[in-house]
């Protein structure tokens, strides 16, 4: 049975915007999330070397490890096009520049 309409949601709507807002402001960089992946990286290692770790948990890990390292791959990337990204709109936005085009 379906639970009875409660017509006083505003405080539950105001709550659910609220987390989302705080979630947005807190999202973090790109930097900060590689070196996050990367210490889990770290963990990871720490299991997969432990000659005395459970073959189905370093199986596990094994899995982790090559999950993360795929995330870790594409954020070093993505920062790199950042950066070049920014070199770039440098360059374009350099007084005597012509609308960004090549002299």
């Amino acid at each position: 049975m379906a639970a009875p309409h409660n017509p006083n949601t505003a405080p539950a709507r105001r709550a659910k915007k609220t987390k989302a807002r705080v979630l947005a402001e807190n999202a973090g960089t790109l930097e900060a999330l590689r070196l996050k992946v990367w210490r889990c990286l770290n963990r990871v290692e720490e299991i997969l070397v432990d000659e005395t770790a459970d073959p189905l948990v370093t199986l596990k890990a094994v899995h982790a490890f090559t999950q993360a390292t795929g995330c870790y791959i594409k954020l070093t990337e993505a920062g790199e096009f950042e950066a070049r990204l920014e070199a770039l709109e440098t360059v374009v936005k350099a007084p005597g520049s012509k609308n960004g085009a090549y002299r």
